[in-house]
């Protein structure tokens, strides 16, 4: 995925492979996906959202960033990225053809 500057994430996943477990990144993926659902809530004004702040198009799509990089972090920590690639490829095909059929 070139999608980010792929050399500084690789530095920092290094790092993170020495120092952070992958119980802990499964938290933390766990955590940032919550974080992504209370903002969504926000942004749809929902009664049961927190009322410290709305929600907005930019904090979703901070959150979900959030998430894909430690989702990306936790594939990198188990040397799944070749596999990562092919994966996410037949399940983009399987999207597609779902999709194709039910609404396109």
């Amino acid at each position: 995925m070139a999608i980010f500057k792929y050399n500084k994430f690789t530095t920092v996943a290094e790092v993170s492979k020495l120092k952070v477990t992958i119980e802990e990144k499964a938290l933390k993926l766990t955590e940032e996906t919550g974080e992504v659902a209370q903002e969504v809530l926000k942004y749809v004004n929902c009664k049961n959202a927190s009322k410290s702040a709305e929600g907005s198009r930019e904090k979703i799509i901070e959150e979900v960033s959030d998430v894909i990089l430690v989702a990306y972090d936790l594939i990198y920590h188990l040397d799944g990225e070749k596999e990562f690639k092919e994966t996410l490829q037949k399940k983009i095909d399987k999207w597609y053809n779902k999709f194709n059929k039910e609404w396109l």
